[in-house]
């Protein structure tokens, strides 16, 4: 089977929206799901779903204090990353705010202004998409593939084989 899900390394390794500065990174990026992606400048509560990867330009936060609330709530969502867009400061990441995602492992990215939301949402969810047909296009292949070793009268080690190249992507001996 391909790579299970379409993952936070996926996300923070695409070249299109490069370059990219990265603050902040969760452990093992490769293990972290990316299911949903918004923009979004206020916070509210239960907005933010869990592995969800947010978009902001953080304008209407006009202290550091209340930067860094924003940011504890999208943290608290369960959202796997933050990315910021300023306009005028390249460095518009207060340091606290670096310093809670630090503490947290919670990733935390700076993308370059000139990069629409809209595009970076339309390609991250072709991404998840294509990550998902493929897992079920593999799941389906699975699945007709016992259907007919079972309409054949296979054995289970016969099945347990079958499974086994699904998950490892390999023909086991």
């Amino acid at each position: 089977m391909n790579e299970a899900f379409f993952s936070l390394k996926d996300l923070i390794e695409m070249k299109e929206y490069a370059p990219t500065r990265i603050f902040s990174l969760a452990p093992n990026p490769e293990q972290i799901e990316v299911r949903h992606v918004t923009s979004i400048e206020r916070a509210t509560k239960g907005f933010i779903r869990r592995g969800e990867y947010v978009l902001t330009t953080a304008v209407y936060w006009t202290t550091e204090e209340k930067f860094l609330q924003f940011v504890k709530e999208i943290y608290l969502g369960g959202a796997v990353a933050i990315a910021f867009s300023f306009m005028e400061n390249a460095d518009g990441v207060p340091e606290s705010v670096k310093e809670f995602a630090r503490e947290r492992q919670f990733t935390l990215i700076q993308l370059p202004w000139q990069y629409r939301f809209a595009d970076i949402i339309a390609d991250v969810l072709k991404r998840i998409e294509r990550q998902q047909r493929q897992i079920i296009e593999s799941w389906n292949e699975l699945q007709n593939e016992l259907l007919t070793a079972y309409l054949h009268h296979s054995t289970l080690h016969a099945a347990v084989r079958i499974i086994a190249k699904h998950l490892t992507g390999q023909n086991p001996t």
